[in-house]
């Protein structure tokens, strides 16, 4: 810490050092006979002055003989033109020269009309600056540029002259000059301007999107910003076409995702945690946080898709490359600052808004179950396990001690309570985000630099949950000579989350009975007189009141009393130092090298107080009376775990640049170097009992004695949660990329990256692994055969190449896990094996083709583009079974194979461009991923295992897609009986065991779809009016499916979890012709399997496809010349809508199929904010 801070004031100083400028640099030449141009460049490259002509002034021009040696820049030009038909204009503040013809004589003068400087300003419509517009006198060799600001000095101007302005992209715009000497220009964009030149971010490089072959995605800040949001990867939701979201693990109430969330071109591994896409953050692999990434920060984001754009990355390129690439100052630019600030809210979640089973219905059951004597064992034994509060009525009911009338009073008072309302009024919120993001840059002639901070705050949906972000971030360049460029940048995130709830409606937390039963559903947290109400949660009530007479702690669980009393809190600290030297050794070549250390802390700390149920049962779990005398082995006071995580990620790469063009047809341009990365993981992880808040003391205690349990319970030991892990990963790589262009016509393109790690390969051949591209461009809109002039822009793509995937959770070596005595029951060390060796361990590879078409018609009124690719992985990674006597069953292994095919297209549409701007955008993906091979045998692998898991994760089967939703067809319900009915071969059986023992190879199934997306898009709207935009964004998600909740009885039965089917089951013959919802039996003969056999059956299957509103934002923004205030330069205001609902959805039950098992939908959000500008 104490190494980046001295290294910030390091920067910080150099950065005042140069902003302080230098003196001229010394000119040396030796010219004989050389053209005027070429010795202009060599000023130019020794002076660091930039030197403006144009070209028919040098066809004028006289050859150069001269000799000069550490001169300045005045003598130098003075001794240059003396024999020259043209001058020059020297302008030091802009550090610019200026070369024009000579200076009219006194007669010209005379009959021209008085001289003037035109000072100036060239803007764009909404009063931006431009920067390199072209201002020239007409009839006169004499011109200059705009600089970075938009001004601009036009030196010696007739007053009568016409003056004429053009910029790329803009229209040429013709003025008088006038006598008063200064004017403001403001051009509008050219209406049949080409296509926008988009520079796009490898990581490695940067370079024109005409100049590659490859497949990219660019998402300027603009677009980034119309999301609101805390976490980047949010904020593409709705504005990249190439992602798919995939929310169906997360909680509809959490705001922010992770890279495991993002999928690009469908899967190209079967390892769950290693499908994320790479995310590089300034031309490193970011190792730390996604969440310590502010979005304010983010000038904008590359995603690279294909094996031309990606597989320069190699061994973690094959799920796709998300490039973002920080803001930067500006050479040349005066002090700017913005502050921007907004806030976001998101509705509290409505658990009405789904059907669950009515409270009557509920006690209705428990009172049968009741009667059928199911209660009995629970309520005779010795260690009082919790009822629910019917059952306790109902037992003293039977048992005398309250009255038949009054018991009937208590339980129908308690179907009309709804624990829903509880959780809705005590556990969530409306929580308000809110953002903070100040910006300061500017520039000179030698330094350009960039300050930045950010405060975040992120409450929850759940009371006590907040979430806390402080960024800093310095970036500096700074020019130290002609040949020379330095650049330094400190980055600084501290996270601070606080997790004090207790969980959502329906998290284990509130379960009873130790986990058992879910939360009954007419609990209350609050009496009527507004005092906490106490919860069965592990012991009856009445057990509770008297245990150990008084020597006990207090046994009563309250659920609103633990949301301040079990505080955990996770404190996270991000520090990147980043360092990047660019030596410019001629005109083509220059060596660019890179180093950077990231150091990212994750400091854990979850403490039970004294005081809450946790502590208090533990302690009385491990208390001993023995002879009136109490003896406590878990000491009184907190139970505090610490987790403590630091990464040390350290990486450099050297490579060469070159970049030529000859002819003006040929250029070249490559790069070629290496790279090395090292990242050193440590985790210690420790529990301790007794802690003290008041002076931070904890108690020691016996962690391998076991001890009787209070209550006749048996015994245990103290839980232990000590533990040290380190995980090392080394990579090294060689690389090179080289594109050629001819004409602008053909391009051609190879790329070759060869990877080495200490997480693969016995081998040398399995460490180094190459990676590579070839890719080609053809432009046929150049080519003299072309006539086609609605389409004046088609160009054609063709990349293939190999990517890799790296799995850092496997290793080629054998794994041992050491354990210490306090888990042996022979109170010794031990060892286990966890993973066995397997020296052929490798990376798994992914080949890619890709074929694109991109156009624009005439006027830029219709541009957009088509894709296809198809992508062959193989040497996945996954399990497949080896000899038993090896004490292990089965083995991860190089063992699997994939394809995946699909298609993309975008489309952009100005439908209006007058006053009234319109801009369309449509997006279309599929995907199409399918299984082709693995080791292990269909006959050994049960059909009912795979259903179960609802395409909730990676489950290869042959021929279908990895995450696949599969079921047993359903043939009805019995018509006496009203038993669920299913099909063994051709007959239809309610032999559940037999349904349920099915195998892959032989089992009757229904292949229903993926349970992801295979088509998904957007449809994008932008309409501006003078200083009013309106952005809004549809979305649609097609071909895919999901599996609803079904009622279980069993789950009703053992743990009080029920759905609201109930109300809809079979109850009499001929109910069969209206539902299909099972009977309800008790007791269950097959043990559960009935239940098992009607969730995983076809009738439980949804469709999923949906057409959603996704977002809106409306901005207003006033510029400069519209301000009150001069020292403002522009002010902006806007309002957004995020997740606004369903414009349609496949299924008829109002299920929001993004998140299928979830209580609650979707959140919408609104927010609000503004930014100016100085």
């Amino acid at each position: 810490m104490k190494r980046i801070v001295l290294f910030f004031i390091f920067v910080v100083l150099l950065q005042f050092i140069y902003s302080t400028g230098y003196g001229q640099k010394p000119v040396s030449l030796e010219a004989k006979e050389e053209n005027l141009v070429t010795v202009l460049r060599s000023i130019q490259s020794q002076s660091g002055y930039s030197i403006i002509w144009v070209d028919k002034q040098m066809q004028i021009a006289n050859k150069v003989t001269i000799s000069l040696k550490a001169v300045s820049i005045q003598d130098a030009l003075a001794k240059i033109f003396a024999n020259q038909p043209l001058s020059y204009i020297i302008e030091e503040d802009g550090k610019r020269v200026i070369i024009q013809a000579k200076k009219k004589n006194a007669k010209q003068d005379q009959q021209g009309g008085r001289t003037v400087d035109i000072k100036g300003k060239v803007v764009n419509r909404q009063g931006e600056p431009i920067a390199g517009a072209t201002i020239s006198e007409q009839g006169a060799d004499r011109y200059t540029a705009s600089v970075a600001d938009g001004t601009f000095i036009l030196r010696d101007v007739d007053e009568n002259a016409m003056l004429l302005i053009s910029s790329i992209g803009y229209e040429t715009k013709t003025v008088k000059a006038g006598g008063s000497g200064s004017l403001r220009v403001e051009l509008t964009v050219a209406a049949m301007q080409m296509q926008e030149v988009t520079i796009v971010n490898t990581g490695y490089q940067q370079i024109g999107r005409e100049r590659s072959t490859g497949s990219y995605e660019f998402i300027k800040k603009d677009d980034l910003n119309r999301q609101v949001g805390t976490n980047i990867l949010n904020r593409l939701e709705g504005v990249s076409s190439s992602i798919l979201f995939d929310r169906r693990n997360l909680s509809p109430g959490q705001n922010t995702i992770s890279q495991n969330n993002l999928i690009i071109r469908g899967l190209s591994t079967l390892s769950e945690g290693m499908k994320a896409p790479l995310v590089v953050v300034n031309n490193f692999p970011y190792e730390g946080d996604i969440n310590n990434i502010n979005p304010s920060d983010v000038e904008n984001i590359t995603i690279l898709k294909d094996a031309a754009a990606a597989s320069i990355w190699g061994a973690k390129a094959a799920n796709g490359v998300i490039v973002i690439t920080t803001k930067k100052g500006q050479f040349n630019q005066p002090v700017r600052a913005s502050f921007s600030a907004n806030a976001n809210t998101y509705e509290k979640p409505d658990l009405n808004y789904y059907p669950q089973m009515p409270v009557a219905d509920f006690v209705e059951v428990e009172k049968y179950l009741f009667d059928q004597g199911f209660y009995n064992g629970i309520l005779n034994s010795p260690v009082a396990p919790a009822v629910s509060p019917v059952v306790e009525i109902l037992n003293n009911k039977r048992a005398g001690i309250t009255n038949p009338a009054e018991a009937d009073r208590l339980i129908e008072a308690l179907k009309k309570e709804d624990v829903r309302n509880e959780f809705e009024k005590y556990i969530y919120r409306q929580p308000v985000l809110q953002q903070y993001a100040l910006n300061l840059s500017g520039g000179t002639e030698k330094v350009r630099y960039l300050i930045t901070g950010g405060l975040d705050q992120s409450p929850g949906v759940l009371k006590g949950d907040q979430m806390r972000r402080i960024t800093f971030r310095t970036d500096n360049t700074f020019v130290l000579t002609d040949k020379l460029d330095l650049q330094l940048g400190v980055a600084y995130a501290n996270t601070k989350t606080e997790n004090n709830s207790m969980g959502e409606y329906g998290d284990e937390n509130y379960n009873y009975r130790g986990g058992a039963m879910f939360i009954y559903p007419y609990a209350r947290f609050v009496g009527d007189d507004g005092n906490q109400l106490t919860f069965p949660k592990n012991y009856r009530e009445g057990y509770t009141d008297t245990a150990g007479n008084g020597q006990l702690l207090d046994w009563k669980y309250r659920p609103l009393d633990e949301l301040e009393l079990n505080p955990r809190t996770i404190n996270t600290q991000d520090i990147t130092a980043n360092l990047e030297a660019k030596f410019k050794i001629n005109r083509n070549i220059n060596l660019t090298f890179r180093y950077q250390y990231e150091q990212s802390n994750i400091d854990s700390r979850s403490l039970n107080k004294a005081e809450s149920y946790f502590s208090r049962n533990t302690v009385n779990l491990f208390t001993e009376i023995i002879d009136g005398q109490v003896i406590r082995r878990v000491p009184e006071g907190g139970i505090l775990r610490l987790f403590n995580q630091k990464l040390v990620a350290q990486s450099a790469n050297i490579q060469a640049n070159f970049n030529k063009t000859w002819a003006q047809k040929h250029n070249l341009f490559a790069i070629a170097g290496g790279e090395i990365r090292n990242a050193v993981m440590n985790q210690n992880n420790s529990i301790t009992y007794g802690y003290l808040e008041s002076n931070s003391s904890v108690a020691n205690v016996d962690y391998v004695t076991p001890f009787p349990r209070y209550g006749n319970r048996g015994e245990a030991q103290i839980p232990p949660g000590y533990s040290i892990n380190k995980l090392t990963d080394r990579f090294v790589s060689l690389l090179a990329n080289a594109a050629y262009t001819y004409d602008g016509r053909y391009i051609l393109s190879a790329s070759f990256r060869r990877d080495a790690s200490n997480l693969f390969g016995v081998s040398t051949n399995n460490k180094w692994k190459p990676f590579w591209s070839v890719g080609g461009s053809w432009n046929l809109s150049k080519e003299n055969f072309y006539d086609f002039d609605l389409l004046p822009f088609l160009q054609f793509n063709a990349t293939y190449g190999v990517q890799g995937n790296a799995n850092n959770t496997i290793s080629p070596y054998t794994i041992i896990q050491f354990e210490g005595a306090q888990y042996s029951i022979i109170n010794q060390p031990y060892a286990n094996i966890n993973t066995p060796g397997n020296p052929e361990l490798s990376w798994e590879k992914t080949r890619q083709l890709n074929l694109r078409l991109e156009f624009q018609s005439a006027g830029n009124k219709l541009t957009g583009r088509f894709e296809m690719y198809r992508k062959n992985s193989i040497d996945l990674i996954y399990n497949s079974t080896i000899d038993p006597t090896n004490g292990i069953g089965s083995v991860a292994r190089n063992s699997a194979s994939m394809l995946t095919k699909g298609f993309e297209a975008e489309l952009n549409y100005k439908a209006l461009d007058r006053e009234v701007k319109w801009v369309m955008g449509l997006s279309l993906n599929t995907i199409q991923n399918k299984v082709t091979d693995y080791l292990l045998e269909d006959k050994d692998r049960s059909l009912s295992g795979i259903i179960n898991s609802s395409g909730a994760g990676i489950i290869p089967v042959r021929g279908l897609q990895p995450y696949s939703i599969l079921s047993f067809p359903f043939a009805g319900l019995d018509p006496q009986t009203g038993n669920p009915r299913g099909w063994l071969g051709k007959e239809i059986s309610s032999n559940y065991f037999e349904i349920n023992r099915q195998s892959i190879d032989t089992g009757s199934m229904v292949r229903h779809g993926s349970a992801i997306p295979t088509v998904f898009g957007n449809f994008r709207h932008t309409i501006s009016y003078k200083n009013i935009s309106l952005h809004f964004s549809i979305a649609y998600r097609l071909g895919y499916y999901f599996r609803k909740r079904a009622i279980s009885y069993n789950e009703l039965v053992s743990s009080g979890l029920g759905q609201v089917d109930y109300v809809n089951r079979w109850q009499k013959p001929g109910d069969e012709t209206m539902t299909t919802v099972p009977s309800f039996l008790y007791p269950d003969d097959s043990y559960g399997a009935r239940d098992l056999f009607y969730a995983q059956s076809s009738v439980n299957v949804l469709k999923g496809d949906n057409i959603q509103l996704q977002n809106v934002n409306l901005q207003y923004t006033l510029g400069k010349n519209k301000l009150p205030f001069k020292f403002m330069r522009s002010f902006s205001v806007f309002v957004a809508a995020n997740n606004l609902g369903y414009i349609w959805r496949a299924n008829d039950q109002k299920l929001d199929p993004d998140v299928p098992f979830a209580f609650y939908p979707r959140l919408r959000s609104y927010a609000a904010g503004a930014t100016v500008e100085f």
